[in-house]
């Protein structure tokens, strides 16, 4: 983070640019007052953990207008229009990516992704008339931008101290763009969704390889006896040796020559960017991950990854450029592994949690007693089955949501319940792979008592009202114990506790949507009751007020 000093700031001078017509509830006047004082005791970030219906986006706005200068990070493209919706009058621009822009110059139907391909940046409609750069310009000269974490990533985190372009010269960089960092700096940055921002860091931050996908002639791999223990450095020494001398060698030719399209030269130079980045990174624990999967036609998918243990060192990518940073989400659960992840000294900020704003009858937690681990599996699943037969038929009249931890799971209970009950089987809309938005939709469209069936939605749906009056999880989302969770949870088991659970608790915000809805949610895995019976567990405020055991 930028270097951060005292605030004085006032609920009032707050309050005064306060951007919705309604008057700011309770939790939202609490919030403010928490973070202000925060901020004017000088702490350099507040992390607030305020659930859905808590009114995060107005609080932040209206922080952010009071300091100047924002930038606000959201995690999907229909987030970023809700704060559009609410605040683009009081200017807050967006930045997008090419790809969401028609193309001035390559015709009816194209992106400014696709122009960039076909024309590679040359003799296009130039930075004066590209609806991309001039929207880009727009947000950049705006007093507050709003981005999701990629946009933001590829335009700040990755590019801040870029020299300005050339006139009539493309770039990625926007005109009005900075020549140092110090010049992106903005008065407040806020990580709305923020414990995503540690899993996105690792995305961004390591590489995949996938050698069907290369037409190069490259030495095998090296082999691997035990899939479960994969060694680092015969990767690193592949990459050095083998793949990016051959890749380097390629690409020259084909530039020479010019054989390779725009999309697979674009390609291959972010994948040779990569795996330069990795090699010039030895001070991290990098983490080899190896899978062979079949392919289309049936032949193994040769592929590698590396990844780094942690990725704390890059979490200046987001949290770098901003005099003061606030941190959101419903899930923060443990502040100092949340901040610490993302490089944040937790000494230097300040963490506040709040309950619930919806009734607490409308939102009841019902927590059963299946023994749901992977040696009690064969005693478990029939139970699980069972339980989830029952609690179907006894809201037989409504939708709901069935929210598994894989879809092995889900297509297990629906295999089984057809055998004993048909007709409950079939109320199962099971949403996975490239038809999971397709099912989600036929979900919401149907007038019957549907229940979707996901292994995927733990966020991101939105099933407010009729749409799911009751919600199932038969077991913990325990992230998959292999390659990098593996090695970094085998040294710290409370990370991976804390992955669990924000997953689970994103889970059970997915039903009840506003002060009106109602919705049951039962959690059938017991695992849930000891972490709930900890003094100092990771259970919210809004689910401890939830929760009753039963079984």
């Amino acid at each position: 983070m930028a270097p951060s000093k005292a605030l004085t700031l006032t609920l009032d001078a707050v309050l005064k640019n306060w951007p919705l017509k309604s008057p700011p509830r309770p939790i939202q006047i609490s919030a403010l007052e928490k973070t202000i004082e925060s901020f004017n005791n000088g702490m350099e970030f507040v992390a607030l953990e305020v659930p859905v219906g808590g009114g995060k986006s107005a609080l932040a706005f209206a922080l952010a207008r009071t300091m100047g200068t924002s930038y606000t990070l959201t995690l999907t493209e229909q987030l970023q229009h809700q704060y559009l919706r609410d605040f683009q009058q009081y200017g807050m621009e967006p930045l997008k990516g090419r790809g969401k822009y028609a193309c001035a110059k390559a015709g009816e139907g194209y992106t400014c992704a696709d122009g960039a391909l076909m024309f590679e940046g040359k003799d296009c409609c130039g930075p004066d008339l590209c609806p991309y750069q001039l929207a880009k310009q727009r947000a950049f000269e705006a007093p507050h931008l709003v981005a999701n974490y990629h946009s933001y990533l590829f335009n700040l985190g990755l590019s801040a101290g870029k020299k300005r372009p050339k006139k009539g010269e493309l770039s990625d960089v926007p005109n009005d763009a900075w020549s140092t960092k110090a010049d992106a700096i903005r008065d407040l940055v806020v990580l709305d969704e923020a414990h995503c921002s540690e899993s996105f860091l690792l995305e961004q931050a390591g590489v995949e390889v996938r050698l069907d996908k290369l037409t190069l002639k490259l030495a095998p791999l090296p082999i691997e006896s035990d899939e479960n223990n994969i060694r680092t450095e015969p990767y690193l020494k592949y990459m050095q040796e083998e793949l990016i001398p051959q890749l380097t060698s390629y690409l020259k030719i084909s530039e020479r020559r010019g054989i390779l399209d725009p999309k697979t030269k674009r390609d291959l130079n972010t994948l040779l960017s990569k795996l330069n980045m990795v090699l010039a990174n030895p001070e991290d624990e990098w983490v080899a991950e190896r899978t062979q999967t079949p392919d289309r036609k049936g032949f193994l998918a040769d592929r590698f990854a590396l990844k780094p243990l942690r990725v704390a060192r890059y979490g200046s990518w987001l949290t770098g450029f901003g005099k003061k940073l606030l941190i959101m989400s419903g899930t923060i659960l443990d502040a100092y592994q949340m901040t610490t992840s993302i490089g944040l000294d937790p000494e230097k900020g300040d963490f506040h949690t709040f309950d619930s704003p919806f009734p607490v009858e409308n939102r009841p937690i019902y927590i059963g007693n299946l023994d749901m681990g992977f040696k009690a599996r064969d005693e478990s699943w029939p139970v699980m089955v069972e339980q989830v037969g029952k609690l179907l038929n006894s809201h037989s009249k409504e939708k709901g949501l069935l929210l598994a931890p894989s879809n092995k799971m889900l297509f297990h209970i629906t295999k089984e319940l057809a055998k004993t009950d048909p007709a409950t089987a079939r109320r199962i809309i099971i949403a996975s792979g490239e038809n999971r938005v397709q099912k989600y939709n036929e979900h919401l469209a149907s007038r019957m008592p549907t229940v979707l069936g996901a292994s995927g939605f733990w966020e991101g749906a939105d099933l407010a009202e009729d749409a799911s009056r009751f919600q199932i999880i038969p077991q913990l989302p325990r992230p998959m114990w292999q390659g990098q969770i593996a090695k970094r949870a085998a040294r710290e088991p409370n990370w991976y506790t804390w992955l669990t659970y924000v997953k689970l608790l994103q889970g059970c915000g997915r039903s009840v949507r506003s002060e009106k809805d109602t919705a049951v949610t039962y959690i059938l895995d017991r695992d849930f009751r000891k972490e709930f019976k900890k003094p100092k567990g990771l259970i919210p405020l809004w689910v401890k007020s939830s929760v009753q055991l039963v079984g």
